[in-house]
């Protein structure tokens, strides 16, 4: 009887550990193509992932995509692997050449954030945010005196992390986690209320104010 038992132990054992191996999150791959499947059997889906330092993106049907620009315009190459310019510079934002037509106005354009710090999408030197529909406006002065403002872009919107805000400077990044840094202008709402401000050539904002302009 003892030894039975002893038996079952060991079996019992076996089992547990090989069916915990086959859950490792690993790469899989079929006649479509390749895919990520996560510890506990999931798998991302129009989303990007960092796997051994390099970034991927999934799509809707949870395939890499590959030699092929993102939704969010970003370039990946043969691998999957997100592809800079080879220089280490941001690729250009998806709504960049929209903005670079206010080249001479850039400081009249900003878009305000309403997010949480789960919202963000780490790119490294980056954020993204695509969690909704965030307008880039671009204030004018109308014909009768007062301003008026044009939509130049809806959908994700990309800035630095060391964004600044001034008085006093400090990064965005920094600025996440400073208690005496304002969340906006309602009290004791969660979410961060920000609008960024002075986009360069590439589309990313470089300039923040903890606040709504509005």
């Amino acid at each position: 009887m003892k030894k039975w038992i002893l038996t079952a132990i060991v079996i019992g054992t076996l089992s547990a550990a090989m069916s915990f191996s086959s859950y490792a999150a690993q790469w899989k791959s079929d006649a479509t193509g390749w895919w990520w499947e996560e510890d506990d059997g999931s798998y991302p889906v129009s989303d990007w992932r960092e796997i051994n330092g390099k970034w991927y993106y999934f799509g809707g049907d949870g395939y890499m995509l590959a030699n092929t620009t993102t939704p969010d315009g970003c370039f990946v190459g043969a691998d999957g692997a997100w592809v800079t310019d080879g220089s280490g510079e941001v690729p250009a934002a998806p709504y960049a050449d929209k903005l670079n037509q206010y080249n001479e106005d850039r400081e009249s354009i900003s878009c305000e954030l309403a997010f949480r710090k789960e919202d963000l999408r780490d790119h490294g030197t980056y954020y993204e945010l695509n969690n909704k529909e965030y307008e880039i406006w671009y204030w004018y002065e109308g014909g009768d005196g007062y301003m008026e403002v044009d939509t130049i872009h809806k959908g994700p919107v990309y800035f630095y992390k060391d964004a600044k805000m001034s008085q006093p400077e400090i990064s965005f990044e920094n600025a996440l986690n400073d208690a005496s840094i304002p969340k906006g202008n309602f009290d004791g709402d969660d979410r961060y209320y920000w609008t960024l401000f002075n986009p360069d050539e590439k589309g990313y904002f470089t300039s923040f104010y903890p606040g709504y302009t509005n």
